[in-house]
Parts: C-alpha cells; sequence; structure tokens
C-alpha cells in the first residue's frame, strides 16, 4: 500500500501527524524530510496518528527514531499510536517509555473503525503546548492556583518509562546471572581438560 502522511492539527510548537501505508526503506525518506520540516518550524511535540500504519521495517523506525533524537534537547519528543502488530515490533527494538526513545501507544480501537477526526486532538495539543488560562481575579479577592493535572497522555508515557526501568533492571540482572553460570561452566571444562591432560601423560608414562 502507498505511503500516505499529512498534518492533521498544527498548533505552535506540536504536531498530529497522520501515517497510512507502508513505512519501509523506500518511503523512509520522505516521512523523513516530512518530519524533520516540522520541527525546524519550532515543533518540539509530535503525535504520530499510525492506527492505518500496516507495515514498518527497521528503516522506517530509525526515522522515527531520529526525529524523536532532534526534539528531545527543547525538552519534545515523538508519541507514535499504532495497532498492535507494530506495537509489538517497536517493543522489540526499542525499550519502552525511556525518554531516549519515542513512546509507542497500543491504539484503542480496530484500524477499520478509525475515521480521521482531528478534533479529538486538540486537548491533547493544547495540553503540551499552551499555558493553561489565569483565573479570574474576584473583586478582593486573591486568586486561586490551578492544580496541574497531568495529560493522559503524558501519565501513560510516564507509567510506561518506568516499567521499561524496572524490566530492563530485571533483564540486567539475568544477563548478569547468565554470565556467571557461564564462567563457572569454563572454569569447569578448564579443570576437566587439565585432569585430562594430566591422565594421558600418566597413560603414556606407564606405557
Amino acid at each position: 500500500m502507498d505511503l500516505s502522511v499529512k498534518v492533521l492539527q498544527r498548533r505552535r510548537a506540536s504536531a498530529i501527524v497522520d501515517i497510512s501505508g507502508d513505512l519501509d526503506a523506500g518511503a523512509s525518506g520522505v516521512v523523513d524530510r516530512f518530519l524533520l520540516s516540522l520541527v525546524d518550524q519550532g515543533c518540539t511535540h509530535i503525535l504520530i496518528e499510525g492506527r492505518r500504519l500496516l507495515f514498518c521495517d527497521v528503516a522506517g523506525a530509525r526515522v522515527l527514531n531520529n526525529v524523536h533524537e532532534r526534539m528531545r534537547p527543547a525538552g519534545g519528543g515523538l508519541v507514535v499510536i499504532v495497532q498492535p502488530a507494530l506495537w509489538r515490533f517497536f517493543g522489540l527494538i526499542w525499550p519502552g517509555g525511556l525518554s531516549e526513545y519515542p513512546v509507542i501507544m497500543l491504539a484503542e480501537r480496530p484500524e477499520r473503525d478509525i475515521t480521521p477526526r482531528p478534533a479529538r486532538h486538540v486537548a491533547v495539543i493544547r495540553s503540551l503546548n499552551h499555558e493553561r488560562p489565569l483565573p479570574r481575579r474576584k473583586p478582593g479577592g486573591i486568586p486561586r492556583a490551578v492544580p496541574e493535572m497531568p495529560h493522559p497522555v503524558l501519565e501513560r508515557s510516564r507509567v510506561l518509562r518506568e516499567q521499561a526501568q524496572s524490566h530492563l533492571k530485571i533483564m540486567h540482572e539475568r544477563v548478569g546471572v547468565a554470565y556467571a553460570t557461564m564462567a563457572e561452566i569454563q572454569e569447569r571444562l578448564v579443570v576437566a581438560r587439565a585432569t585430562l591432560r594430566v591422565r594421558q601423560d600418566a597413560r603414556r608414562a606407564l606405557l
């Protein structure tokens, strides 16, 4: 399927981009130039609406990661919404949730039920890039502070980041145990070889 990439919503420092079709090595250059042009225009947060993205290879994933790296110094990043198949693929090549990697979110609805509705994402973009309005001052009163409520997307990314860090710690511990076990096996093999050589030398001496 041919690749299609277009902007659904654009704000001062954020954008929602719809990508559909096949993001392979042949089409990755188009997506790279398209997204980097938004970054050059001041975008620090980009949400990829990828529920109609049918395929993505390593070249396409490299493009998304490159765009994410470009926005990180400004405190931004890339969030990608995909179907389960691609969600599992990205989970294999990116730990998921860590700040140095794009945040990958699983689509809640099947692809056939998705119809572009730019208005759905207005709240996301506004919460990421616009200051909250100041409370109205009552006559003779002091305005109360408005509590900052984390946006569900940002809260989701924070939870994923913590889960990924926990999984990485467990994996590092398991790798350490595996290395220790392999080292012990190697030592036993060295001892066994040495013992075998001694026995072979003793046998030859008897002969």
